[in-house]
């Protein structure tokens, strides 16, 4: 039975919309105090690591890019000796990248790298607009300016990467589709700023042999990895994998922040307010096996690219990674997309406006329940694996042999 055009049109004006335009009010808010802190002389977010990576190339000195004392040096000289030392996390090439920023004040270059970010954020939203066609366009713009909320706000008030990764993800997709693999692959590189969070990709690659987009991965990857740290020192190569094995910010002094963090270490950290990794290494290892072993399943039953498949890839990373922090929630952005898209196409649409407000709602509340000390995001984060892995709407009139019934059914 179909639901009448007044039904959707009183949706629109849901209770629920006044919540989202608190949240977007609060927003603005908290971009705009960021902006004054800074601008008052305050230092704050992720830029400081990342401007101090980039320093540490541009005066010679990308030898001891991981080397905590030597960040310790460069930002006490350039912060203060109170500033509170946050290492530098990210790849040898990201430095480099980093590094003509910092030929300006850090001011000045946290809103050159903010402008770049929005950039990059007004052309997903633009891309994403024209891909979810098929989506009512109520829906579609609820989504995607709840989706500027909470995960794009903090990777644009922190001055972070993750849109890159989401872009690299994003795009290798949109390429593989369109039978263009080796670009795919080689788009996907760019996603590399973050490699922990792009291993769930190449996981699924691999399980389908997809080779030319490996290739491309490859092609465009080993250069971006290698070359650049080899110009200063062979032993940068492996150098820039420490900051991702490393399980302690103890051992390293990077300021991992575990308590905010939106994975099960967050969640165990924050309650036991102990950031000993026997606490949560077990649980976290558990969750992430159970997690592998229903994704491969679910590749191995869907085709290569059936977009469930490439959601569970986007959600992936928060559930195994050790470090991970809400910024990197514009992956299961992306992997609600997918859903939200198959939805649309299904029997019975069951994604509407509500529901993208309620996820809005549970979201936000977390986030500053986070803020508070007390990280439960972790939770909302399973249940939305949980929901892509055992609940994917099915296109209407699509027959399911019986041997993917039987192989879905095992993993779910």
């Amino acid at each position: 039975m179909s639901v009448p055009i007044s039904a959707h049109r009183t949706s629109r004006l849901s209770p629920l919309a006044v919540f989202v335009a608190v949240v977007l009010l609060m927003d603005a808010v908290a971009i705009a105090s960021v902006a004054v802190l800074i601008s008052r002389g305050h230092i704050v977010g992720d830029w400081i690591s990342f401007y101090t990576g980039g320093t540490l190339v541009r005066t010679g000195d990308a030898a001891h890019l991981y080397s905590a004392s030597a960040q310790a040096a460069v930002q006490h000289e350039l912060f203060g000796a109170g500033a509170r030392t946050i290492g530098y996390p990210l790849p040898v090439f990201a430095a480099f990248a980093f590094a003509p920023l910092t030929r300006f004040s850090f001011l000045a270059s946290y809103l050159m790298w903010m402008a770049v970010n929005v950039a990059l954020l007004a052309v997903l939203l633009r891309l994403s607009w024209r891909w979810l066609d098929d989506v009512p366009q109520a829906l579609r713009a609820v989504f995607l300016v709840c989706s500027v909320s909470v995960t794009a706000l903090v990777v644009l008030m922190n001055g972070q990467v993750d849109l890159f990764v989401l872009a690299g993800c994003a795009g290798c997709y949109a390429l593989v589709r369109r039978d263009r693999p080796f670009a795919g692959g080689a788009v996907l590189a760019i996603a590399l700023f973050k490699p922990h969070l792009v291993a769930a990709v190449v996981l699924l690659l691999l399980v389908k042999r997809q080779w030319r987009a490996l290739s491309g991965l490859a092609a465009a990857g080993i250069p971006l990895l290698i070359v650049p740290p080899l110009t200063v020192g062979p032993r940068l190569v492996v150098g820039q994998l420490r900051p991702l094995f490393s399980p302690s910010d103890a051992t390293t002094g990077y300021g991992f922040d575990a308590p905010m963090m939106v994975n099960i270490r967050g969640t165990v950290t924050s309650l036991t307010n102990s950031s000993n990794e026997w606490l949560w290494l077990p649980l976290l290892a558990v969750i992430a096996a159970v997690a592998f072993h229903v994704a491969v399943r679910v590749w191995i039953a869907r085709p290569a690219l059936h977009p469930q498949s490439w959601a569970l890839a986007f959600a992936l990373p928060l559930l195994y990674s050790p470090h991970v922090h809400v910024q990197s929630m514009v992956l299961l952005i992306g992997a609600v997309g997918l859903y939200l898209v198959a939805s649309q196409s299904s029997d019975r649409p069951i994604a509407d406006v509500k529901y993208v407000l309620y996820s809005l709602l549970a979201l936000t509340t977390l986030w500053a329940l986070s803020l508070w000390g007390v990280s439960m995001t972790a939770l909302l984060v399973m249940a939305a694996y949980s929901l892509f892995a055992r609940r994917w709407p099915e296109p209407a009139g699509a027959v399911v042999s019986a041997p993917q019934r039987a192989e879905l059914a095992l993993a779910s």
